[in-house]
């Protein structure tokens, strides 16, 4: 009978941080969601939306490299592929924080949160971070670690800023 009231004690502790199982396989995500934004929010006067999105973007593409971490994203992966709660949730996630870009951007440019083009704008930065957390995730799930996974994501992300630098590179510069 201990063993139980042990795991229940346990369990309780593990949801007073996250309320549901989808918060504790998320809470990462968010976290690194919530970089994004900063860093966006954040931005130097004459720097642009893309310009400090895509550097936390690729800064964390080192962080890859660790062995336990490309663990960590396998088994992560793994879980989620298999839930269709997951799923939903995580798409539940990225849409959620591509609308806090999109305000984000909104305020340091005084458009509206509703302007088709800062939603367009929002969803391709947010778009090309979730393309590569599946990348990533397909690749550790494959098998695919260390430097190499990590070099392997920082090509595939610098590669998809570079595409839309062309019509990114100067929208939105952060104002003084």
């Amino acid at each position: 009978m201990p063993t139980c009231q042990c795991n229940l004690a346990s369990e309780v502790t593990v949801f007073n941080y996250f309320p549901s199982k989808e918060d504790l396989v998320f809470g990462r995500m968010e976290f690194f969601e919530e970089t994004l934004i900063a860093a966006v929010h954040g931005r130097k006067a004459g720097e642009s939306v893309l310009a400090a999105f895509k550097r936390p973007v690729l800064d964390g593409c080192k962080n890859i490299a660790a062995e336990e971490n490309a663990e960590r994203i396998s088994r992560a992966g793994a879980l989620i592929n298999s839930s269709p709660a997951l799923q939903v949730r995580e798409r539940e996630v990225a849409a959620r924080y591509t609308q806090l870009l999109v305000a984000v951007v909104a305020e340091g440019t005084g458009m509206t949160p509703d302007d088709v083009e800062l939603q367009s704008v929002a969803s391709a930065l947010m778009g090309v971070h979730r393309a590569l957390v599946m990348h990533v995730r397909a690749k550790a799930l494959a098998g695919r670690r260390g430097p190499k996974l990590a070099a392997e994501a920082r090509a595939q992300a610098a590669r998809a800023f570079r595409r839309l630098e062309g019509g990114l590179a100067s929208y939105a510069i952060g104002r003084a």
